[in-house]
């Protein structure tokens, strides 16, 4: 009984303190160009004219893969 309870308790504290990490990754900001099928860290050099910022997870949504030479977040 005390076995059970204490995975249990350690199964919810490890949701917990993942909550947080996986919010912050889909708030995470990453840019767009005028024509990009690619999204970019801000400064990344391959990243040229207008820069449109907009979260990770707008990007996954459009379909949007990560740029190979910034190496922006993927998930």
């Amino acid at each position: 009984m005390k076995k059970r309870c204490f995975v249990t308790i350690l199964v919810l504290f490890a949701i917990c303190a993942a909550a947080p990490t996986l919010r912050a990754v889909a708030e995470t900001t990453v840019y767009i160009g005028d024509e990009s099928y690619k999204y970019h860290r801000k400064n990344c050099r391959t990243l040229r004219g207008n820069k449109y910022p907009l979260t990770l997870s707008e990007a996954r949504k459009q379909g949007l893969k990560p740029c190979k030479v910034c190496n922006p977040p993927a998930e």
